[in-house]
């Protein structure tokens, strides 16, 4: 039996295969068109194969379209490759959830508590002093706070950056708690949004987004009516390009070596797009035409050191350079910070047509932990989920590994392991037909 949610999936990816052969822009379009479509009529919308194909296609067309001369044009075979590459990422995530998950209820009921309301305020406040002693160490070693003077986040040494982006784990235990504890669900809310303030204090618009991507799909989960999901997602999308404009916008209004917003529309030839427009299009672009100058740069004859595993050869003893260092002393420095280059371009550069076979493996592993979360029927699987589906996100617009990556569903399983009484969510009992209050008192029974 098929799964209809993937046959969809797999149709618009066959469709768009056809239309590239006639313009990669158009098929990108009928991309966005068919996958928001589909999660808007079968109602999926926590379904992370509609919701990659709708965000990417977004992506590339806003970015990849030569709707100013920002950074240079963009070639339409450079287009033909990255539609390909987002092709055979998506007919990945298409196959891996082929098989039917039976009986399976949304907005999902967990298993068991992940954690009771005693050991949730506990194990939040131990979670979050690392990120803590970042702030702490951020706000004495910087003159501002790089939210609002942009220029300052290139002089935060990265060692803050780490512990400071470790407020990730405490905030993803705040939205399980609040999904399972509906007593404390306001303070548990108030913590989470209180974790994602913190976060955009650095500047960095990525963190952001995937807190708030974040925080959308749990909520989804524990809400039962449609409406206020189509709203609520509608609000999030809103609320993330708002915020990558403002960040832009900002970023221009305050830094003297830039242009002013005006000013930075006339001389990339962009007078007569929106401002709002115009900027998120900036944002965007710099990352796929650097791609673009990786992809055109490809030589198998000539060897190099890697940019995908970049950042993580950081870790080691000894200076080792990250890939937007490396990119931005071969292509040029912005603020004296590094620059980002997207997934493809940068898999492109390190191992050539094999992108395709890394991008359907990446594909194949996004749909299979789906599968897992969805018969798990976990708040916490769930959460783990979306923070590395966010995390892929952010890899496809930033090209390199971040030991970030690694480092939160770590310590996240630190904490749940190291727990007095930990119980095991995977190998909990079936509360499935049990009302919502009976369930969790069982499950707190059996621990």
């Amino acid at each position: 039996m098929i799964r209809r949610d993937s046959f969809l999936l797999l149709l618009i990816v066959g469709l768009c295969t056809g239309v590239s052969l006639y313009n990669p822009l158009v098929a990108l379009a009928v991309l966005f068109v068919a996958s928001t479509t589909c999660m808007v009529m079968t109602k999926s919308w926590n379904d992370p194969g509609y919701l990659l194909a709708t965000l990417l296609s977004f992506y590339m067309i806003i970015g990849g379209g030569n709707f100013s001369s920002y950074r240079g044009e963009i070639e339409t075979d450079f287009m033909q490759f990255l539609l390909v590459g987002a092709l055979c990422l998506l007919t990945g995530m298409g196959c891996a959830q082929m098989i039917v998950v039976k009986n399976l209820q949304w907005p999902i009921l967990p298993r068991s508590p992940t954690l009771s309301s005693q050991d949730a305020t506990y194990w939040i406040g131990v979670s979050a002093l690392p990120g803590l002693a970042g702030i702490a160490g951020m706000l004495f070693t910087l003159p501002t706070l790089p939210l609002f003077a942009p220029s300052a986040r290139f002089l935060l040494a990265p060692q803050w950056q780490v512990l400071i982006e470790c407020l990730f784990v405490p905030m993803i235990l705040s939205l399980c708690a609040m999904a399972e504890d509906r007593e404390k669900k306001s303070a548990y809310k108030a913590q989470a949004i209180f974790f994602l303030i913190l976060l955009s204090l650095t500047g960095y618009r990525g963190w952001v987004i995937e807190g708030i991507g974040l925080a959308t799909m749990v909520w989804l989960m524990i809400t039962v009516s449609k409406k206020k999901k189509f709203f609520g997602v509608v609000f999030a999308l809103i609320v993330s390009l708002v915020i990558i404009f403002s960040l832009a916008l900002l970023r221009r209004l305050l830094e003297v070596d830039l242009y002013a917003p005006a000013e930075s529309l006339r001389v990339h030839g962009a007078e007569k797009w929106p401002q709002f427009f115009a900027q998120i299009h900036f944002a965007f672009r710099e990352s796929l035409y650097t791609a673009q100058t990786l992809w055109q740069l490809h030589d198998p004859t000539i060897e190099h050191s890697s940019l995908f595993f970049a950042d993580l050869w950081t870790l080691l003893p000894g200076v080792q350079p990250a890939a937007g260092d490396i990119l931005a002393q071969a292509f040029g420095h912005v603020l004296g910070g590094g620059l980002t280059a997207a997934l493809p371009g940068v898999l492109y550069y390190d191992f050539g047509y094999a992108t395709f076979y890394h991008l359907f493996f990446a594909g194949i592993m996004l749909g299979w932990g789906w599968k897992k979360v969805e018969k798990s029927r976990s708040i916490l699987l769930a959460a783990l989920y979306y923070y590395a589906f966010f995390s892929f996100l952010h890899l496809f617009h930033r090209g390199a590994l971040k030991p970030s990556y690694f480092i939160i569903p770590i310590l996240l399983g630190l904490i749940l392991c190291m727990r007095e009484g930990f119980y095991r969510f995977a190998q909990a009992p079936d509360y499935r037909g049990m009302n919502d209050s009976s369930a969790p008192l069982l499950a707190h029974a059996a621990s």
